[in-house]
């Protein structure tokens, strides 16, 4: 019995590990990148309702505790890009990207989204892609785990901020 009961638990700490590396290496700066689409500002339109930057010292100094809404300020102020929402119990809410709102429906909700190549970093897990994936120049970003107040910017590494879609009903 003691056979069989080991072998589900190994299975399953190795199912656990797959997934702890799925999406990325600790510190290390990513590899394949869409870099070819970013342009030299660090930040490109795809659409209405995308925008993918790499972060880069060109918009703002970037430090051990530049945070995710510290480099929105910098492009906010660099007028590459504007952004809304209010602070609440869990830090800084993003309700708006260049005007376009977030949007509540009966059956469904749409809301900005963000997504990272910064998987690890400092031993923290940041992006987690249990929480949803977003291919974007052949390369997979993963959900932040973390609000805009508390996601680290690391320099040259990529995010993106998209318009998303969920559904309740």
């Amino acid at each position: 019995m003691k056979k069989f009961l080991i072998t589900p638990v190994w299975l399953l700490c190795l199912v656990c590990l797959f997934m702890m590396t799925a999406c990325g290496e600790d510190n290390t700066p990513p590899t394949s990148s869409p870099e070819e689409h970013i342009p030299e500002n660090g930040i490109v339109f795809v659409d209405e309702n995308t925008v993918v930057f790499t972060a880069t010292s060109d918009v703002m100094p970037i430090g051990e505790k530049t945070m995710l809404i510290d480099y929105l300020g910098g492009l906010q102020e660099k007028a590459l890009l504007t952004y809304d929402g209010y602070t609440g119990d869990y830090g800084y809410y993003v309700t708006a990207v260049n005007g376009k709102a977030e949007a509540y429906g009966d059956t469904s909700m749409q809301y900005w989204a963000f997504y990272t190549n910064l998987y690890s970093y400092n031993g923290v897990d940041y992006a987690l892609a249990d929480y949803g994936t977003y291919e974007y120049g052949g390369v997979t970003y993963c959900a932040c785990g973390y609000g805009v107040s508390a996601m680290p910017v690391v320099q040259g590494y990529t995010y993106v901020i998209a318009y998303t879609t969920y559904s309740y009903a």
